[in-house]
């Protein structure tokens, strides 16, 4: 018998006066297969005692169980998580939590350990790989990942390679299936060169995508920290040396890297950690550390340190945007720190910057790296407020309310990270993998916690100067001369038009308004078609709409042409309005105009198809009771744009009432007496070889509608907002102390451009950047809030989001109230805007926000179709973006405190989301506010 390190081995031979029997030799072996290599008839046999042996066994089986645990850790507001590692090497990690259970594995293998003549082997291994995850089964023969309804992902990154397992109702059997299907392909045993073939060729396809220009872009930046520059502009390789990886060359790959002692695995979510190491061990703690002979593990030397700047520039993108990628290069053995550091300068200066790990080694330093996407012309002023920034905050320090509102904010961030078991494996694993411990994690807030302001400025003097930075700018394949000078979409050029020499207009003999537009860049096609039906005879009872929208969908949506063709089809109806919105590939519109002349044609339904719908419908609404605050208070504040439904509570009571009768009759009327007009977004080189063919079908295929009337519509200031109601507050219980608030307020469609333009801007003024109103007050200066802003949203509703916490209870006193300051503070905001001009600063700010937001969706198919269509239903029709464009430059600050005052008196629904403890407090408060409603658990 031999005791060693790791392993006993016993050894017996034939010629020994003391031998086991054969049973007595399989029992042993299968006892203690998973950790105790057995071999027989080895002649250096050190003892013939048989009750000698079985004691050395009785003592091994005590202390060694084929792991030990090396580490207990406390998991910030969690509780405790153990580190473990088996005999033959492998690390685990388990975090014991509420919610989803979360098996991630991370082998320390990525796309820069290839070597160039097979650069994309580490890929191609783990598209092998988790092929073999979704096909494998338990050892029942029925099981896999799919049944059982488990997510599996997986991925290479620059430094290693994961494969990670979700599962929101985990058993403690289920459990185990997952670690029994993932050690089996764990286990390249059994290699099968037909599904090797297949993968192969998947990421062949890959390679040659034209996607992707920034990943491969910022590569060509990460190859000027290595020394040998051998590294391609693809992570996922190239054609050249895909085609040179054999399958011998996978084996011999993953041999040499995917040994249980470069493998860690992450087991997070409500499980036991005894019972979950155990099992894990059983099944992965058969493997033996099996190197190839002769082959060491491959590392890009990287270089120690990087002393002058850098900076290339590449045509070669395409389109309009130009990629800026900034990198610098900074210590591993400072990156606890450094991350923090780099988290606060983050948030301070809103950037991106973000650490990538070049290998796993213990010296190598890492990657800080950031990528921005500006438009053309546009780059040098994207590196100049990035080097200005770094430049501000390396000569000035933070001041102390700063630094505390930024401690503040990245705790919170991380604390909501915390509450996600995909977050958690994602951030233990990846720490363990590149820093081979875990502090990145533990330590963070205690570190966060002691972090002072010259700590950030240090590390921006120190890593973030421009003497160390390496930069690369890839502009477009096109000379900016030689651009299309008819093109004035996006942020170049003139703000304040938009060329529409590019759309055509038709009226057609069956009375159809058509607008068709083929701007340059269009790639797909884009479509609205609408009828409007302004005098409906009937009163229709609540679901009948609600029935109708259903049956259109179901009916078309989901047809197998749709899916057979890839068009995306979607139908609404309002009430005065019934549209059809799809895009589609550009060959494929005549499909298209095929269903849509289906939907205008045939104008009844069958009664298996309205019980179906029915049924849906009845299904979705009692759905909808359990939906978040937001949702509910959306649907409450937007149900009369809608349709004359009434609340969702008298639709389910009258639903049953019904009947196909009623649905055909709704349908026929609004086809019957309706107003058609559409609009085309389509490729320029489709459009110049099937325009007079598109539009004569059109015009020959669809049925005939009334003729379109003089469009009168936001003429003039009549009803700016709703008439006047109760308002809504609907709460939800949450299970932590962060307190989520929605208001929204709802204008009608009937609004004129002057006043939309005025609520675009003060949308902007109020939260829409750093510089608005409620970030200033609530944020910076109260510190109340960590997250909030203003958007207008479609369906001209106007939302204002704010993020806090609970208060703080101190000797059973509350220190603050913060949801009813956060409410307060809304109000003071529009008080504000109501009674002070805003400043000319604010003004112009806040119209750059506007214009530029409005311009980045008339860039593609999809965006300029719908403002088309929004023009079409106003009295601009086609000029509507530009007569947009100018109201927005001409809102004054009197308008905007103009609506301010009438939003100050309009109705508006409140989310809220809070501890029940909080919600409970403040009910009379917020019953004062308006009718109180709460989520349905």
């Amino acid at each position: 018998m031999q005791l060693g390190k790791n392993y006993l081995n016993i050894n017996f031979t034939s010629n020994d006066s003391i031998c086991l029997k054969k049973q007595q030799q399989e029992t042993l072996s299968s006892t203690y297969a998973a950790f105790l290599p057995v071999y027989y008839n080895n002649k250096d046999m050190q003892t013939n005692n048989l009750s000698r042996i079985f004691k050395s066994y009785a003592l091994i089986k005590e202390k060694s169980i084929g792991y030990k645990e090396l580490k207990t850790f406390k998991a910030p507001y969690i509780g405790e998580g153990k580190i473990y590692k088996l005999d033959n090497g492998h690390k685990v990690i388990i975090l014991p939590k509420p919610g989803p259970t979360v098996v991630n594995t991370f082998v320390k293998v990525g796309s820069l350990n290839d070597p160039r003549d097979i650069q994309g082997i580490s890929h191609l291994l783990e598209h092998y790989i988790a092929n073999g995850v979704n096909t494998s089964t338990s050892n029942s023969g029925t099981d896999t990942i799919s049944t059982m309804g488990v997510n599996f992902s997986a991925g290479t990154a620059n430094s290693y390679t994961q494969y990670k397992f979700k599962s929101n109702d985990c058993s403690e059997k289920k459990l185990e299936k997952i670690l029994e299907i993932s050690s089996k392909v764990f286990d390249l045993k059994n290699f099968d060169k037909e599904s090797f073939d297949k993968e192969k060729a998947i990421v062949l396809r890959e390679s040659n995508s034209p996607g992707n220009l920034d990943v491969s872009f910022s590569q060509k930046l990460i190859s000027k920290f290595f020394t040998t520059n051998k590294i391609k502009d693809k992570f996922v390789g190239d054609e050249e040396s895909l085609q040179q990886i054999t399958g011998q060359k996978i084996i011999d790959h993953y041999n040499n890297w995917y040994n249980p002692d470069n493998m860690v695995t992450t087991i997070i979510g409500n499980v036991d950690p005894q019972k979950t190491i155990k099992c894990f061990s059983k099944n992965f703690g058969r493997k033996n550390n099996i190197r190839l002979k002769n082959k060491e593990r491959f590392y890009q030397p990287i270089r120690k340190e990087i002393n002058e700047p850098c900076s290339f520039e590449l045509d070669g993108g395409n389109g309009d945007n130009v990629i800026t990628t900034i990198g610098y290069l900074v210590p591993k053995s400072d990156s606890i720190k450094s991350k923090v550091c780099l988290d606060a300068f983050n948030f301070l200066t809103l950037m991106g910057f973000q650490f990538l790990s070049l290998n796993n080694l213990p010296s190598s330093p890492q990657a800080i790296v950031y990528t921005n996407i500006c438009k053309l012309n546009e780059e040098k002023d994207s590196t100049n407020t990035i080097n200005g920034l770094i430049a501000l905050y390396t000569l000035n320090p933070i001041s102390d309310e700063s630094l505390k509102m930024t401690q503040l904010q990245l705790k919170k961030d991380f604390l909501i990270a915390t509450e996600s078991s995909s977050e958690l494996s994602e951030l233990l694993g990846k720490s363990l993998v590149t820093s081979g411990d875990i502090k990145q994690y533990t330590d963070y807030l205690k570190v966060l916690k002691g972090l002072k302001a010259e700590e950030i400025q240090n590390f921006l003097k120190n890593y973030l100067t421009l003497s160390k930075q390496q930069k690369y700018i890839l502009r477009q394949n096109t000379s900016p001369k030689k651009l299309d000078s008819t093109r004035k979409v996006g942020f170049r050029g003139n703000l304040n038009k938009i060329d529409t020499s590019s759309v055509k207009e038709y009226d057609l003999d069956n009375n159809l308004h058509l607008v068709i537009d083929s701007a340059p860049g269009i790639a797909v096609t884009s479509g609205t078609f609408e009828v409007t039906n302004e005098g409906l005879t009937r009163r229709y009872r609540a679901g009948v709409y609600e029935i109708l929208n259903k049956l259109l969908n179901q009916k078309h949506h989901l047809s197998p042409k749709c899916q057979t063709h890839a068009i995306d089809l979607l139908l609404y109806l309002k009430k005065e309005n019934f549209g059809i919105c799809f895009n589609c590939l550009p060959e494929k519109t005549q499909v298209a105009m095929s269903l849509i002349k289906d939907v205008f044609s045939k104008n009844t339904f069958t009664k298996e198809e309205f019980e179906k719908a029915k049924n849906n419908t009845k299904y979705e609404i009692q759905h909808n009771f359990k939906s978040k605050a937001y949702e509910l208070a959306y649907n409450e504040i937007s149900k009369d744009d809608l349709n004359s439904k009434g609340s969702d509570e008298n639709i389910l009571k009258n639903i049953d009432e019904v009947t196909l009768n009623d649905v055909n009759n709704l349908y026929k009327e609004f086809l019957a007496n309706s107003q058609f007009k559409a609009v085309l977004t389509i490729p320029r080189e489709y459009a110049q070889k099937y325009q007079k063919e598109l539009v004569n079908f059109i015009d020959k295929s669809l049925p005939k509608f009334n003729k379109l009337k003089n469009n009168n519509k936001n003429s003039h200031i009549s009803t700016l907002l709703s008439s006047k109601k109760k308002s809504t507050i609907v709460t939800e219980y949450s299970k932590d102390d962060t307190v989520c608030i929605n208001k929204l307020f709802k204008l009608n469609d009937s609004i004129s451009l002057k006043e939309d333009a005025a609520l675009e801007v003060l949308d902007k003024i109020l939260g829409y950047s750093r510089d608005s109103l409620l970030y200033k007050d609530m944020r910076e200066e109260q510190r109340l809030a960590y997250a909030l802003g203003s958007s207008y949203l479609a369906r001209r509703i106007l939302n204002i989001h704010v993020d806090t916490q609970a208060p703080v209870q101190l000797n059973n006193k509350t220190n603050k109230d913060n949801l009813r300051k956060s409410l307060e503070g809304i109000n003071k905001a529009f008080s504000n805007l109501a009674n002070k001009p805003s400043t000319q600063e604010e003004l112009f700010l806040a119209k750059q926000f506007a214009k530029n937001l409005l311009l980045e969706n008339v860039e593609t198919s999809c965006g300029r179709n719908a403002i088309l269509a929004e023009g079409l239903s106003t009295k601009y029709e086609i000029n509507y973006i530009n007569k947009k464009l100018k109201a927005i430059d001409e809102v004054t600050s009197k308008d905007i405190q103009n609506m301010a005052k009438k939003l100050l008196n309009q109705s508006f629904a409140i989310s809220l989301k809070a501890n029940k403890e909080m919600i409970d407090k403040n009910k009379e408060y917020l019953s004062s506010l308006g009718e109180l409603k709460q989520v349905i658990a």
